[in-house]
């Protein structure tokens, strides 16, 4: 009887010591939330103009990272263009010339945080 309570025990212990270290009780990371704006199109002023500023409806952690997309699904990150947060400003800057008219999707990781989702964002070629 002493041996098989014993045992039971153990597997017990087993069974929660392997629990705890999968991590099945760690808590889920906060996400951050999803940057948002009133206007989500932005005209260039000149035609070879190299970053656009759009401003989004609440601002942002300091020391937040934004990153664009070129599509709205894809995984990885715009190698030309960037983001940058300041207050509720955010500008998409292309690194090697004058920003393309089209379709951005930027998000946003305040620190401690997840990534955000993300918010299409689209430049246009000046009227």
């Amino acid at each position: 009887m002493k041996k098989s309570i014993m045992i039971g025990m153990a597997v017990l212990a087993a069974a929660l010591l392997t629990e705890a270290s999968c991590g099945h009780n760690a808590p889920e990371p906060e996400l951050t939330d999803a940057p948002t704006a009133s206007t989500t199109t932005a005209a260039k002023s000149t035609a070879p103009q190299e970053s656009v500023t759009f401003t989004l409806n609440a601002p942002f952690a300091k020391d937040s990272v934004a990153k664009v997309y070129t599509q709205a699904t894809e995984k990885k990150v715009s190698s030309v263009v960037t983001a940058s947060i300041s207050g509720d400003e955010l500008t998409l800057t292309n690194t090697t010339g004058a920003i393309l008219a089209g379709d951005y999707w930027v998000t946003v990781t305040e620190p401690g945080k997840e990534e955000s989702g993300r918010l299409k964002l689209t430049v246009s070629d000046p009227s």
